[in-house]
């Protein structure tokens, strides 16, 4: 393995991309990814501030492949520590095991479709980490849902975190299934699909919100499709409010009519206990 390859292992033991490694290291963003993209010798500047930055950085194993990355079993940065003050404990985790997802956000989406196939869009992308065991492995992002379409199931401002599905599998998607889908077309978009690849050659996306129209596309006008996995929602709605308001307004207006045969029994002279009492 050559010293570049050590340089990605690196960042990919510290579940970073490029930028946000040459950000926490003190390091030259442009020259991390020279050194892991292009083959570049790394300059001595650059291991030395690496040795400076990582505790415990074994540099028998960076410079020449000898022994383990770290002297100890972990470096200081990532090493479990607590602190105790006045009886609170702070303790900071190790996050080895989870996984660095880039965010495409409202705004990130309208450069999308240009840079969809570049790794250097997605590594400029503001990233989160997940635990591994709730993905699905394979490549994922998130992405932010935008306008109404997807209501009440999506609102506008959600994040769904998604796991891109390969071309050669398209045609295995399941109907009703969740997907964004990237298209120069309609641009980024979540949707429900309903899949006709194998037998009409595209596939139809529909809106949870019935006062979006469907549409298709062919199977050469889709780019990417995502499959959804999960939801990050700063909303906490009761779904279920709705239908007790349509019960309490039924409740008044029962209440309303026996109220107006009461009067009516009143003005009759008739004794309101004896005529049937209406069941709520």
């Amino acid at each position: 393995m050559s010293i570049n390859k050590r340089i990605e292992e690196l960042i990919s033991y510290f579940n970073l991309n490029p930028k946000l490694f040459s950000e926490r290291f003190g390091v030259n963003e442009s020259n991390t990814r020279n050194y892991i993209y292009r083959g570049s010798m790394p300059s001595a500047d650059y291991l030395e501030k690496l040795f400076i930055s990582i505790e415990n950085l074994n540099s028998e194993w960076l410079l020449a492949g000898k022994g383990a990355m770290f002297k100890e079993d972990q470096p200081s940065a990532q090493a479990p520590s607590i602190i105790e003050k006045e009886k609170i404990v702070v303790a900071t985790q190790d996050v080895s095991h989870n996984v660095t997802i880039p965010i495409v956000n409202q705004e990130a989406a309208a450069n999308y479709l240009a840079g969809y196939q570049s790794q250097e869009f997605f590594e400029e992308l503001a990233p989160m980490t997940m635990p591994r065991f709730m993905l699905n492995g394979g490549q994922n992002a998130v992405f932010q849902v935008r306008n109404d379409s997807m209501e009440p199931t999506f609102f506008d401002s959600e994040y769904v975190i998604c796991t891109k599905v390969e071309k050669s599998d398209w045609q295995y998607i399941n109907d009703l299934e969740v997907f964004v889908v990237v298209s120069t077309t309609h641009g980024v978009q979540l949707k429900r699909v309903k899949n006709r690849l194998k037998t009409r050659g595209f596939v139809r996306f529909r809106s949870d919100n019935r006062q979006h129209r469907d549409f298709s596309l062919n199977e050469d006008e889709i780019l990417e499709l995502w499959r959804f996995q999960w939801k990050l929602s700063p909303f906490a709605i009761n779904r279920a409010e709705e239908l007790y308001k349509k019960v309490d307004d039924m409740e008044e207006k029962v209440q309303e009519m026996e109220d107006i045969i009461s009067f009516m029994a009143k003005q009759m002279g008739i004794n309101p206990k004896n005529i049937t009492r209406l069941n709520r």
